[in-house]
């Protein structure tokens, strides 16, 4: 996620409002077993490589999907004795 900042100092130009924030500022949101979550601080340079990560993760669950719903449909052929 990406965060523009404005900074409470009144004599700074984010706090008068307008487009001028400070930023950007990189998080990533990781949600736990719960329903806690947490967020870590990023430096601009790892934010290519935590993209590629997430979007690895979500291909393999994608897979995952995909097994259990063809284990579905295996299971659902053998109930109905054609398997």
């Amino acid at each position: 996620m990406q965060y523009w900042r404005t900074c409470g100092n009144r004599g700074c130009r984010c706090y008068r409002g307008g487009k001028s924030r400070h930023g950007p500022y990189w998080y990533l949101a990781v949600s736990w077993a719960g329903g806690r979550q947490k967020l870590f601080s990023l430096k601009p340079s790892v934010v290519s490589e935590i993209r590629q990560g997430i979007a690895a993760y979500k291909r393999l669950w994608d897979g995952v999907y995909e097994i259990a719903e063809l284990n579905l449909e295996m299971l659902l052929l053998k109930a109905k004795g054609k398997g």
